[in-house]
């Protein structure tokens, strides 16, 4: 029972010490006005979870290990739904650099049924905002332009320290 709190506590510690909570708003481009909002977290693990007015919600996920030439490989995962419910798995490559974040994944369908690669790219590009002049930000702005499950997104989102 001990080890199992001491181990409780050491995770919760390591994911305050070094994460963000994602809030964001955004549109995404289909053949109807689809204005969505985000709730997220990030580093280590990236789990966003966006909810569209009229394109249900799409989940997703990366957990990027750092490899020695500055790129993290990882699984990804992908939950996309509107009237059904999909589920995907997969790998994905994060490139970080001092001001942006480039993500791609190819994800699989769970039942491993490839029909159409546009459903299955996941591809994120984040820039985020210098900090004011000046200024030493604790939080970080974005605007990231996306590929996700055959829908281009735009969202704008702020990262706060957990």
């Amino acid at each position: 029972m001990r080890k199992g709190i001491a181990l409780w506590v050491i995770f919760v510690a390591t994911l305050q010490a070094f994460s963000y909570v994602n809030f964001g708003v955004g549109f995404m481009y289909t053949d109807k006005a689809n204005f969505g909002i985000r709730l997220g977290y990030n580093d280590p693990v990236d789990i966003n979870f966006d909810y569209f007015l009229n394109d249900g919600f799409k989940l997703y996920g990366f957990l990027g290990l750092n490899t020695t030439i500055g790129l993290q490989v990882g699984p990804s995962f992908g939950v996309f739904g509107a009237q059904d419910i999909a589920f995907y798995i997969g790998g994905g490559v994060k490139l970080k650099l001092t001001n942006m974040e480039l993500t791609s994944a190819l994800l699989l369908p769970s039942d491993f049924e490839f029909t159409n690669i546009r459903d299955s790219l996941l591809l994120t590009f984040k820039y985020f905002l210098p900090d004011p002049p000046g200024m030493k930000m604790r939080d970080k702005l974005y605007i990231e332009i996306g590929y996700v499950n055959n829908n281009f997104s735009v969202f704008v989102g702020l990262l706060e320290p957990f």
